[in-house]
């Protein structure tokens, strides 16, 4: 076979905060690794969308950090590295049921990239660390168990001549019109830029005013716009964001969060084996907030959300995403700034994807 898929980490339950350190003992090279996220329920209440389970995902080699997010960018990242879908994760929040999800962390292009990915022998001492936060996520859990896959290159012999990095650059407290300027990183070529302005109920594109990257003190200006309007510019590029919820909604109002931020939508109905007239209603959504509320009694439901930026994330492309040579080389400028001007009191994230060469 020349592929195989190595699980290094059996599945393992936890119910308390917990910091998960695993060497990667392995010595095929590495195309991606799998992160299975098991919230068990133990009410119908929403703390937070299920991937909020992890503060922080990282692969590190020492001091060396190779892969840094935390478990919102990273499943974002992941669902625009998978051309705009996720992976199959179940949303069953009711009580006593669990909620599943898969998080991908992608070395390469795409899986079995022979040109990219992780080769563990060119690291002295690899490892991935994930650092669970129990109450972030989930629906008041009981338990939360973890596992851990690697699609690995097996009798395929490869020379990959790299491996996509991806690291959080920096997070600040956004406000309104005040200019936030990040000088990024120029040691490797970059394949893409991810910025989150989140807020609980807020459009993305309703917590930033202004994007803006500047090469050289504004010699060249590869983005600059509204960001309202760079998202639905950008967007097109992808399909819909959506996902599916097996949920508990009561006569009075509860919050589903969801992974769609911007523009979202959501339809549902009962799920019962009986016909009933009362009914439920679905509403706002920004943000990734999804309000519902029976009109009598309570009743689990169907519900599918769609919309645009998972997360609140919002791609800026540098290249053509399957073309290495295409990348965004910032090896040449002098000085590259990303200039972000806020309008609510969101948060900001920066995190890039590299390229990262052996």
């Amino acid at each position: 076979m020349n592929y195989r898929i190595n699980k290094f980490f059996a599945r393992k339950s936890y119910a308390a905060d917990a910091v998960i350190l695993e060497d990667l003992n392995l010595v095929d090279p590495i195309s991606s690794i799998i992160i299975g996220l098991e919230s068990v329920n133990s009410t119908n209440v929403n703390l937070g969308h299920v991937s909020k389970h992890f503060s922080k995902i990282e692969i590190v080699d020492g001091s060396d950090v190779l892969f840094s997010l935390d478990g919102q960018e990273a499943e974002a990242l992941d669902w625009y590295n998978q051309r705009g879908k996720f992976r199959p994760n179940f949303n069953y929040e009711i009580s006593g049921a669990t909620s599943r999800h898969f998080i991908g962390i992608n070395f390469g292009r795409y899986l079995w990239d022979r040109e990219l990915a992780l080769d563990p022998k060119k690291f002295t001492n690899p490892q991935i660390r994930l650092t669970l936060d129990f109450d972030a996520g989930g629906n008041t859990p009981s338990a939360v168990y973890v596992t851990m896959w690697a699609n690995l290159f097996d009798q395929r012999a490869v020379t990959p001549v790299g491996f996509l990095m991806s690291k959080e650059i920096k997070s600040w407290s956004m406000s309104s019109t005040v200019h936030e300027y990040t000088d990024l990183p120029l040691d490797y070529p970059y394949r893409g830029i991810y910025f989150r302005p989140y807020y609980s109920e807020v459009e993305p594109s309703q917590a930033c005013t202004n994007f803006k990257l500047s090469e050289d003190q504004d010699k060249r200006i590869p983005y600059d716009g509204e960001l309202y309007h760079l998202i639905n510019l950008i967007a097109e590029r992808y399909p819909i964001c959506e996902e599916w919820y097996n949920a508990y909604i009561p006569s009075t109002e509860v919050t589903l969060y969801v992974a769609p931020s911007e523009k979202v939508h959501g339809v549902g109905i009962k799920r019962e084996d009986t016909a009933s007239t009362a009914a439920f209603s679905l509403s706002d959504g920004d943000g990734g907030t999804l309000h519902a509320i029976h009109s009598s009694g309570a009743c689990n439901a169907w519900v599918h959300v769609a919309g645009y930026c998972p997360h609140s994330v919002v791609e800026f492309p540098c290249g053509e995403r399957d073309d290495i040579a295409d990348w965004y080389d910032v090896s040449r400028l002098g000085s590259l700034r990303a200039d972000i001007t806020g309008t609510t009191t969101a948060t900001g994230y920066l995190f890039i994807q590299q390229l990262r060469t052996y």
